[in-house]
């Protein structure tokens, strides 16, 4: 988990009441012998980018003002750099309108600053603090977890005593929290204060009935105390870092579709909210690299929605999307063996079915399962099933040598006969792994993919019964 220190030194002073929503920075330096550009970082809809910035000079450096309209939480500050990843971070609160930072140039390095006036950022400091010496405790609990040897002849007590030790962890940080609860409900930080509750048998014993593991619960309940209908929540880090959580920890392959479910089923309390965590989970498993949990959560929740990610997330989120079953297929239009120009969607319009099959002679799945759909495909040809088969070996030998020595010279054979790297077909047909298979019908809508052998034949019966 990200830190976030705050340095703190409170200086009884008054400066002016700022009736907009401004956020108030200041320079101590003696002398600014050198103008220096600021930028000023929050979180939009769920993405941390840049809101503004200003240009620090000797004759200004005592009032510097950010205007932050209907926003309230993390900012950071950053120097010189804009695309830097160490500002220092503050909460910023417009209801704390005499509130003051000050910096000298050498604090921006150090992540130091003073601040006056700004109880929130007082009670984020010491929540902070606890914070930091809870992950250490809870990631010892959880290393010492993944260290029990199963052989052990008491595996089972030593598991549960770790989980008992997780649980009344978890308690006693809750304890912390509740306390910072209840000193000003106006403070952002009882806002943040949620995000780090975490449900435990120690605090609520009723779950010990449906429970008898840790992991389990939370991954039922990890977000019981999040107010989904605060939508300030998403205005910091401390959000998506339980929603990291949430899937590093409690939930694995054969139940993070379930947790997706719970995560969205939380999120729809508020739309705002809902968008952004479909925004979220869609970047996360981009980078995950996890196009059946991309194309989940946008099939089942993100239709409706407006997606906003960066113009190469974008661009893969896309070929994803069309990629999937239902959807239709990208064009592909390349020279086949007879150097005769072929497309894709107008080989599709003239049979029932095509199946469009990307392989590499060099791979050796492709080598294993060539031949195999050479025999699956031969009784179709004949009966409006096509194969279009796009080759991306690039050497012209390499390739007639395969479609020989596999016996693919009915099929479609088109190459673009360029390194893979310089490929457009795999980010076209969103290409991972070889080889890649889809079945489309003749308006080019993908109606299966990545079936070989048994499922494959069962699947092609169907189609021509």
């Amino acid at each position: 988990m990200k830190r976030f220190y705050l340095f703190i030194f409170l200086v009884c002073t008054q400066i002016v009441s700022v009736k907009a929503q401004k956020l108030h920075l200041a320079f101590s330096d003696s002398i600014i012998e050198k103008p220096f550009n600021i930028w000023i970082k929050t979180y939009n809809n769920g993405v941390f980018s840049i809101k503004d910035s200003f240009l620090v000079t000797n004759e200004n450096k005592q009032n510097i003002y950010f205007n932050l309209p209907n926003y309230i939480g993390y900012v950071e500050v950053v120097k010189d750099n804009k695309n830097a990843n160490n500002g220092i971070g503050i909460l910023f609160n417009p209801n704390e309108k005499e509130a003051i930072f000050l910096f000298n140039q050498e604090d921006i390095k150090t992540n130091n600053f003073l601040f006056k006036n700004s109880l929130d950022n007082i009670r984020y400091n010491l929540m902070i603090e606890y914070m930091d010496k809870f992950f250490q405790r809870f990631g010892a609990l959880r290393k010492e977890r993944n260290t029990l040897n199963p052989f052990d002849s008491i595996y089972l007590n030593k598991v549960l005593q770790n989980e008992s030790n997780q649980d009344a962890l978890y308690a006693e940080m809750n304890l912390i929290v509740d306390s910072i609860l209840k000193v000003d409900t106006a403070l952002y930080t009882t806002k943040l204060a949620n995000l780090l509750k975490t449900p435990c048998s120690t605090s609520l014993p009723s779950y010990k009935k449906y429970f008898d593991n840790f992991n389990a619960l939370l991954h039922y309940h990890l977000f019981d105390y999040v107010d989904f209908t605060d939508e300030h929540i998403i205005n910091h880090p401390f959000f998506y870092d339980k929603i990291d959580q949430y899937f590093n920890l409690y939930c694995n392959a054969t139940n993070i579709q379930n947790g997706i479910d719970i995560l969205m089923q939380n999120a729809s309390k508020n739309e705002k909210v809902k968008e952004v965590v479909i925004n979220y989970l869609v970047s996360y498993f981009l980078l995950n690299k996890n196009d059946e949990l991309v194309a989940y959560v946008y099939e089942k929740y993100g239709e409706l929605c407006s997606i906003n990610l960066g113009a190469k997330q974008m661009k893969e989120f896309s070929n994803i999307v069309h990629t999937q079953v239902g959807s239709t297929i990208p064009d592909i239009v390349l020279y086949d063996s007879k150097n005769n120009m072929q497309s894709l969607l107008q080989t599709a319009s003239k049979n029932k079915y095509t199946i469009v099959y990307v392989w590499l002679s060099s791979c050796s799945a492709c080598n294993t399962k060539t031949p195999k759909l050479s025999e699956e495909a031969k009784p179709y040809l004949n009966k409006g099933l096509s194969v279009f088969s796009i080759s991306l070996d690039d050497k012209k030998d390499t390739w007639f040598e395969s479609i020989l020595k596999y016996q693919t010279d009915k099929w479609i054979n088109v190459a673009e006969l360029v390194s893979l790297q310089n490929s457009s077909i795999l980010p076209k047909l969103n290409i991972r792994a070889t080889p890649k298979l889809f079945i489309i019908d003749n308006k080019g809508t993908i109606i299966a993919k990545d079936i070989y052998q048994d499922e494959l034949n069962s699947k092609l019966k169907s189609l021509f019964k």
